[in-house]
């Protein structure tokens, strides 16, 4: 298989990055402070890595329903978003041009999009053929990709809406809420190769729908906040 291939698994990631920066073109961010935190956000996947281990050795060790539960809540979607909270801490929120309620999206969007970007070819430099990387490439474009650009936008969008009106969940509000979606989204998958081995078949289609069910409800609930933010920001005098 060539080498460059899994390369391709940065289009879907790039793309999601583009429709972001359509959502903000009435007052878009500066472009490097935006190429910083995607790529900030895919450079804290190799501590998340190093603490994903540290976790996984912690927690229980035989498959089962709690073993994919930790590993969907704790292991993947704490140990991430708390990574990609720390990017936008560390290089957008203190910003001068983090001056609006659309930031907080839009940069959590891009750190979450640069993590899913680099996870991505991670994913399809691991794959056997070129009909599984076209599978995985598929699969992750359609879910995994955009899922990441949702935890994380609506964690970062929660905590500016907090910052500019001192209403809302917050910072840590926001971490909470893309730590639940992550880990049902991962839960998700993780348990239905367990339920499919222990025989309990009734479980394997309401597993398999958890994940869709983030990425769409997910979506329509990011997309309302984009408009939320939009309205609030022109009612504040920053949108024409």
């Amino acid at each position: 298989m060539n080498l460059f291939l899994p390369l391709l698994g940065a289009i879907p990631a790039l793309i999601g990055m583009f429709i972001v920066r359509r959502w903000d073109r009435a007052r878009p961010e500066p472009m490097k402070t935006l190429v910083k935190v995607a790529l900030m956000g895919a450079l804290v996947a190799i501590p998340v890595v190093i603490v994903q281990g540290v976790a996984t050795y912690f927690g229980p060790s035989a498959p089962g329903y709690w073993y994919s539960f930790y590993t969907s809540f704790i292991v993947a979607a704490l140990v991430e978003e708390s990574g990609k909270l720390m990017v936008i801490m560390r290089h957008a929120w203190k910003k001068p041009e983090f001056d609006e309620r659309l930031d907080g999206l839009v940069y959590g969007a891009y750190a979450g999009l640069g993590f899913a970007l680099l996870e991505n070819i991670g994913y399809l430099a691991g794959a056997q053929n070129l009909g599984s990387l076209l599978i995985i490439f598929t699969l992750r474009a359609l879910f995994s990709v955009p899922a990441h650009a949702i935890f994380t936008g609506l964690m970062g969008y929660y905590a500016a809406k907090h910052r500019f009106d001192g209403k809302g969940p917050g910072i840590k509000g926001g971490l909470l809420l893309a730590v639940v979606l992550h880990g049902t989204f991962n839960f998700g998958l993780f348990v239905t190769d367990y339920a499919r081995t222990q025989g309990h078949d009734a479980l394997v289609l309401p597993a398999l729908l958890l994940p869709i069910i983030v990425v769409i409800g997910g979506g329509i609930w990011m997309r309302k906040a984009v408009k939320q933010a939009v309205a609030a920001d022109a009612a504040a005098g920053l949108h024409d």
